[in-house]
C-alpha cells in the first residue's frame, strides 16, 4: 500500500486509511479522452502581400470566423491556396496561440494570445503546398494563427515596369 496508507493505518483507522488510499488512486491520472490524437485539414487563409500568407487575420473582422480551433494532440494540415503560386519555398512560420477565437478583443473579454513554440507547435512538413503542425500537448481551449513567409519571387526579364 505505500507510506500514506501505513501512516494512516494505526489501529482501527487502518481500514479507513486503506479505503481512502484506494478511493484516491483513480484520481491521480488522466482518464478522459481529451488527448486522443486527431487530424484536421485547413484549406483557407490568404496572401496578405506577395511573400506572406496567413491562416486568419490577426484582428478578426466582425463577420469573420476567428482563429483556428487548436485542440490537444491535433495534427493540423494547412494547404496553401493557389494564390501562393508553385515552387514557392517557405522560409519561416510565425505561430500564435490564443485562448479565444478572437484574442484581439480587450483583455476584460477573456481573450489573450502569445507566440507559440515547443510542444505547442511541432512542425513535420513544410513545402510549397503547405505544412503540418502538431499540438503535442494535452492542454485544451487553444486557438491558433499561422503566418508563413516566403522567399521573394525574382522578377523575370520583361516583367519590370517600363
Amino acid at each position: 500500500m505505500g507510506r500514506a496508507a501505513v501512516a494512516l493505518g494505526a489501529g482501527s483507522a487502518g481500514a479507513i486509511g486503506g479505503a481512502l488510499w484506494v478511493a484516491a488512486a483513480p484520481l491521480a491520472g488522466c482518464y478522459t479522452h481529451q488527448c486522443d490524437p486527431s487530424a484536421v485539414t485547413y484549406d483557407g487563409g490568404e496572401m496578405v502581400d506577395e511573400n506572406t500568407y496567413e491562416t486568419t487575420p490577426f484582428v478578426v473582422p466582425p463577420d469573420g470566423g476567428g482563429w483556428l480551433s487548436y485542440p490537444p494532440n491535433v495534427t493540423l494540415t494547412v494547404n496553401f491556396p493557389p494564390s501562393v503560386g508553385v515552387n514557392r519555398a517557405p522560409v519561416s512560420i510565425d505561430a500564435y496561440i490564443g485562448t479565444s477565437g478572437t484574442p484581439d478583443e480587450p483583455s476584460d473579454a477573456g481573450g489573450n494570445f502569445t507566440t507559440a513554440s515547443g510542444a505547442l507547435v511541432e512542425y513535420s512538413v513544410l513545402n510549397d503546398g503547405g505544412f503540418q503542425v502538431l499540438n503535442a500537448t494535452c492542454s485544451t481551449g487553444y486557438y491558433a494563427r499561422f503566418v508563413v513567409h516566403f522567399a521573394a519571387v525574382d522578377a523575370t526579364p520583361g516583367d519590370a515596369e517600363e
